[in-house]
């Protein structure tokens, strides 16, 4: 990865974000309940492709998958699952919905290439199966997906992982269009044998639906992590562009690995609220919770909450109805954990609610 690439990059969405606020600022917003949530892909895997060598890497990914195996996401969805039970949100916007396979007899250690195909889960197969359960009626508007990477792990198999973006509506709300786009600013990892490099791949979803007799833009992202800021804020600055030439008012939502709090805020927060977009934490009638929604430890088993940062997000953007919204957080409570004392996820959700 070389700095000066990254550099122009930025500069480019920075001329892009020029006139980022787009038609729809002007528009009358009818947000209806509105849910962002993180549900962790249930280890770190970036950590791991940092590898100087082959084998380490393999040892690596071992450990990792044992750590993603021990997060039972089967166990974990019915946490998730109860979380919008409670609050039945018309929308969902969910980052890191997996789907993960295994090759037995891995070849990527000897240079090959042949996909690993044995499913080993389904994320969204889990929780849409754990929402029918508890009589919630969801249908995915639309899906997004994002890196697809394979590994050798030091047990012989190849693990692979697909990373999705996608939005939940509630079965009584129509969709008008849909739209699944990955950004141009990526983050390339060159592998340790020196001949291959995988590309660390993210995008943005979004669906327009018709609330009060009003066509809104939903919209949900994961941004690339605030270590590699360059990335995440041309990643931001294309977001906006692409924004920017839509009519409709929008609700953005999101992991946007951006430090919203003042004392420390990254550049993509600040680029977010200079294009006129409203932070819906900041409408809360109580100003003193900090909203913390990251993170929790990477086995989710620290016995008490690790969120320090609010990196999570529901941006507004248009005219906002009177009153004060409910928005708080889930999955960040010691009783939403699961039987066995795994959090729901390491990122706690953001719900926001609109008296009607």
């Amino acid at each position: 990865m070389t700095r000066i690439g990254l550099s122009r990059i930025v500069g480019m969405a920075a001329l892009l974000c020029s006139a980022c606020t787009g038609e729809g600022a002007d528009e009358p917003l009818e947000p209806d309940s509105v849910l962002t949530y993180n549900i962790y892909l249930g280890a770190d895997i970036a950590e791991p492709l940092r590898a100087s060598s082959m084998q380490e890497l393999a040892g690596r990914i071992e450990a990792a998958f044992a750590t993603f195996q021990a997060n039972d996401f089967a166990q974990r969805a019915e946490a998730i699952a109860d979380r919008i039970a409670e609050d039945q949100p018309t929308f969902v916007g969910l980052q890191e919905v997996v789907t993960v396979y295994i090759q037995p007899d891995g070849d990527r250690r000897d240079g090959g290439f042949a996909p690993a195909t044995e499913l080993v889960i389904d994320f969204e197969q889990v929780l849409l199966a754990e929402l029918v359960e508890r009589g919630l009626d969801y249908r995915v508007a639309v899906r997004g997906e994002n890196s697809d990477v394979e590994v050798p792990s030091a047990s012989g198999e190849d693990i692979r992982l697909i990373d999705h973006d996608m939005i939940l509506v509630r079965a009584d709300i129509t969709v008008e269009e849909t739209h699944a786009n990955q950004y141009a600013a990526r983050l390339p990892i060159p592998m340790p044998d020196g001949a291959s490099t995988i590309e660390l791949i993210r995008g943005f979803v979004a669906a327009v639906v018709t609330l009060n007799g009003t066509p809104t833009l939903v919209v949900s992202t994961h941004l690339e992590t605030s270590r590699v800021e360059p990335v995440q804020l041309a990643q931001a600055g294309e977001l906006l562009a692409w924004l920017a030439g839509r009519s409709e008012p929008v609700i953005l939502v999101g992991d946007f690995n951006s430090n919203a709090d003042p004392a420390e805020s990254t550049q993509t927060y600040d680029l977010i609220e200079t294009a006129g977009y409203t932070d819906a934490w900041e409408l809360r009638a109580d100003s003193t919770d900090p909203g913390y929604t990251c993170c929790h430890a990477s086995d989710l088993r620290n016995t008490t909450p690790q969120l320090e940062e609010r990196v999570d997000f529901i941006w507004l953007l248009g005219s906002l109805p009177s009153g004060t919204p409910d928005v708080h957080l889930i999955g960040e409570q010691e009783a939403h954990r699961t039987r066995s004392g795994l959090w729901p996820s390491n990122h706690a959700g953001v719900v926001m609610t609109f008296a009607q």
